[in-house]
Parts: structure tokens; C-alpha cells; sequence
């Protein structure tokens, strides 16, 4: 710990599992450590997005294209 308040720091694992189907599932992990509270929020926003796709009954590269495309909008780094 770098002797930080506690408010200003951000754990950095975040992961899920769900069926996207009756034989499938999607694992996500993403790992923000040390990366700061908009690298967290990108992450929360990376996840839902992909779940929501992928709930929409596409193909995983249909859905992942889509995904990509929505987080480069108005992202200037991309």
C-alpha cells in the first residue's frame, strides 16, 4: 500500500460467469490494478456491455465487434 487514504484507492480484480447459452458459458476477468478509478470504470463498462451483447444471441465476433466499436466511441486513446 502506498500510504493513500483508502478513498483513493481501487481494487483492480473484477470478474463474472454466465450462461450465454444452454451449453455455453462466458468467463470474464479483467485486471485494473494500479491503474486508478477510470481504469475501474472503464472495466464495470467493459463487462456490462459484453454481457449484453452476448445475451443478445450473437455470434461471439458479431457481439465482441459491436463491444469494440461502442468502447471506441468518444474514447480518444481507443
Amino acid at each position: 500500500m502506498s500510504g493513500a487514504p483508502p478513498a483513493q484507492q481501487v481494487g483492480g480484480d473484477f470478474y463474472d460467469a454466465f450462461p450465454v447459452s444452454a451449453e455455453e458459458y462466458c468467463v470474464v476477468i479483467g485486471d485494473v490494478s494500479g491503474k486508478g478509478v477510470p481504469a475501474a470504470l472503464f472495466m464495470v463498462r467493459t463487462m456490462t456491455l459484453l454481457r449484453t451483447e452476448l445475451l443478445k444471441d450473437k455470434p461471439i465476433e458479431e457481439a465482441l465487434r459491436t463491444l469494440n466499436g461502442v468502447l471506441c466511441e468518444g474514447n480518444s486513446t481507443c
